[in-house]
């Protein structure tokens, strides 16, 4: 019995060390962290120039492994992705508050603005007191910018304005004090009253000659305006006279001059003669208002009106020769010279416009010569 106890642990014992054996010859059972070899075979190398198990001889691979894969790959808020030279950030298109493909509100707070695609218009006040944006793209196919559409956008510098513009409505650009330069296209046909007022940057404006004969004095305060004076102070658009703000002394106006316009010199205190070419036709309200250093003036036949207040205040004026074709002398036209002592008028117009010099000498001592 015990001998027979003795053969069955040995043989226990014997089946145990073939069990060991076993288990140690098969890769099944083998810890994979202990076997560096079986990690390799189980991912791609990433060592340089080795694609891995079935990768293509392409070095380039498939779009999906492929840096420089197609656009619609790429990250869409990466900014390298943007195109060269843009000037706009990032748009989000729940910014632009769009009806009837009028732009009717800008709500974002980007500082360069490109305005989508399809719209024909920029409503009135869309960019009002935007003091965010500094550019802005318009695109192509938008027809007008309304009433106030960028007013007040203190900080704008540019604004590319496409061909298919046609109207620029008041107020436009009003208070764009950064604004520095504009192109106007040439198919505009209309600029509101006040569109570039407050532009005190204004320097650079590029415009049709035939629309600016129109439309210069939508641009009265930007420098550029003021940069065509000639050296007597003079800016003339179109034949006329629109502005001789500074000038002083002895002024000649040039010949082709038809017509100076209103208040081109007033307030013109340093003045003191003027010199009107006889292609002068008409002379605009308030054209010499207030110069009160002004002492005689002759005005040629050529000259057929003479607007209200056109000489009213000039304190200094001694002497006046009148055409002798004006067919209108506008009210107060002479009202408060009060020492014009001389006027050169014919007998009908004085019979007409009597009342026009009935603040100055010359009129008290006629009046007492006729007995009026």
């Amino acid at each position: 019995m015990k001998k027979r106890i003795q053969t069955a642990i040995f043989i226990i014992i014997i089946m145990l060390a073939l069990c060991a054996c076993n288990k140690k010859n098969d890769p099944a059972q083998e810890d994979p962290t202990l076997n560096p070899s079986a990690q390799i075979t189980e991912a791609p190398s990433t060592e340089p120039g080795d694609n891995g198990p079935g990768a293509s001889d392409n070095p380039t691979g498939s779009a999906s492994d492929n840096p420089t894969g197609s656009p619609g790959d790429q990250p869409t808020d990466d900014p390298a992705n943007e195109p060269a030279g843009n000037h706009a950030e990032k748009q989000n298109l729940s910014d632009f508050y769009i009806v009837n493909n009028v732009l009717v509100r800008y709500r974002g707070k980007a500082a360069n603005v490109v305005i989508p695609d399809g719209v024909t218009g920029i409503g009135q006040d869309a960019f009002d007191s935007n003091n965010k944006i500094k550019t802005v793209v318009i695109p192509e196919g938008v027809t007008h910018i309304d009433y106030g559409a960028f007013w007040g956008c203190t900080n704008l510098t540019w604004i590319s304005i496409p061909e298919s513009l046609t109207g620029i409505g008041m107020f436009a650009f009003n208070a764009c004090w950064e604004l520095r330069e504009i192109a106007i296209p040439d198919n505009v046909s209309f600029i509101g009253y006040g569109a570039f007022d407050g532009c005190e940057k204004l320097d650079s404006v590029i415009i049709k000659e035939s629309l600016l004969d129109t439309f210069y004095s939508r641009f009265i305060g930007t420098p550029w305006y003021y940069s065509r004076a000639d050296s007597n102070k003079l800016i003339i658009f179109n034949h006329i006279l629109v502005d001789a703000a500074g000038a002083k002394g002895n002024i000649i106006i040039p010949d082709g001059i038809t017509k100076i316009e209103n208040g081109a010199f007033m307030d013109c205190s340093r003045l003191t003669s003027v010199v009107i070419p006889d292609s002068v036709t008409a002379i605009g309200n308030g054209a010499f208002e207030r110069c009160t250093a002004l002492e005689s003036i002759t005005i040629p036949d050529s000259v057929t009106k003479i607007g209200d207040y056109a000489f009213e205040g000039c304190s200094a004026l001694a002497s006046a020769i009148l055409s002798e074709n004006l067919t209108y002398i506008g009210d107060n036209a002479f009202g408060w010279c009060t020492e014009l002592a001389s006027v050169n008028i014919s007998d009908d117009l004085f019979g007409k416009y009597y009342a026009i010099f009935m603040d100055t000498p010359w009129f008290l001592t006629r009046a007492e010569k006729d007995g009026m």
